[in-house]
């Protein structure tokens, strides 16, 4: 009887500070209420400026280095699945860009004997120069048939130089189906 009461008075005792307990989470979440309203418009602006300067940096991006916004963010988003900087994609399609016109000014150099070994034109049908963008898609499609090792470090120094090529390998190795159907 007398451990019955114990029990009891513990029991009574739980039962009281739950009480509270519940009591002060319902105030606290009554002062959360009026907080919420005021988080979720901070949290609406910076979604709405990350967007737009993103927006920018692609807009700003795509003058730089002649390929479309749409299609760069499309690159973007894989760079960044791929943990390749932005600043890298755009150096490495600025180095392509180059690349693919003295490649066809001069049809020799290390970047016109990569193009050549990977199969890829610079030139379309009519003599023009491609779009860097599509080169560096089909040069993601060799790539990704490619087994990783020196041969590939070597072709993607060759095409984006030494730094800018190792960087963006594994951008590559997703292959431009990745890119396409972003």
């Amino acid at each position: 009887s007398k451990g019955l009461g114990g029990v009891a008075n513990k029991s009574n005792a739980a039962a009281g500070a739950m009480g509270r307990l519940r009591g002060a989470a319902a105030g606290a979440l009554g002062a959360m209420r009026t907080f919420l309203p005021v988080l979720g418009v901070g949290v609406m602006g910076k979604f709405a400026k990350d967007n737009l300067d993103n927006a920018d940096a692609m807009s700003k991006m795509s003058q730089r280095t002649g390929v479309t916004a749409p299609i760069l963010d499309k690159f973007r988003k894989v760079a960044e699945l791929s943990d390749t900087s932005i600043e890298g994609l755009g150096k490495g399609f600025k180095t392509l860009a180059s690349n693919m016109y003295d490649a066809q000014a001069r049809g020799t150099g290390p970047a016109a004997d990569a193009f050549n070994k990977l199969g890829i034109a610079v030139v379309d049908s009519s003599g023009k120069l491609r779009s860097s963008d599509q080169v560096m898609l089909d040069i993601a499609d060799r790539f990704k048939a490619m087994e990783d090792g020196p041969e590939k470090a070597a072709l993607a120094a060759d095409l984006f130089g030494a730094k800018i090529g190792d960087e963006l390998i594994p951008l590559l190795n997703s292959g431009g189906d990745a890119v396409r159907n972003m």
